[in-house]
């Protein structure tokens, strides 16, 4: 599925969150290991050219080792300029967080997921159904969705916010884009 990147003017494939994975969510440890530096600097490498078409992450002779895949599809996150979430929607998200009732907290992270920029929250909503296919699979894999919260919080905000949240209202956002 083509998605903009929050931070290239073109649009480009999220191969490395969907394709990949449909023959790796059993993986033991999949998001808490880290994978080999050489092919995580080839895949890194290969993205950075922008020709997604010339590479196929499924080729197992070539890209063997998931956990390098994971690596780069972690070290993109954290290097983004402006998280998923966002700087400017921080505060509102730790308020939020602080909100005891649970069905008023979800209305409002889900109004605040409205607030995303386009690129930010269809990313997102990617990431999301990704991470809940991962967790799904949480007792060959071990990545339960407190695992993945642990793992990625950071990566998407300044914060660490509930994972069942996040994906329960990211992916019920009406598609109104």
């Amino acid at each position: 599925m083509p998605v903009v990147s929050p931070y290239h003017s073109k649009s480009q494939p999220i191969s490395i969150i969907t394709d990949p994975f449909r023959v790796a969510l059993d993986y033991e440890g999949i998001y808490r290991k880290t994978g080999g530096s050489g092919q995580s600097k080839l895949i890194t490498q290969l993205f950075e050219r922008g020709d997604h078409a010339a590479f196929d992450l499924l080729d197992r002779d070539r890209f063997n080792d998931i956990c390098s895949v994971t690596s780069v599809l972690k070290s993109y996150l954290r290097s983004l300029p402006n998280p998923l979430l966002t700087f400017v929607l921080h505060d509102e998200f730790i308020f939020a967080s602080s909100i005891q009732d649970p069905v008023h907290r979800s209305a409002k992270y889900a109004d605040l997921v409205k607030q995303l920029p386009t690129e930010h929250y269809y990313t997102l909503r990617i990431l999301m159904l990704h991470l809940h296919r991962v967790q799904e699979h949480h007792e060959e894999n071990l990545m339960t969705a407190r695992n993945l919260g642990v793992v990625f919080g950071r990566m998407l905000s300044p914060l660490l916010l509930s994972l069942y949240i996040l994906r329960a209202h990211a992916i019920a956002r009406p598609q109104q884009r």
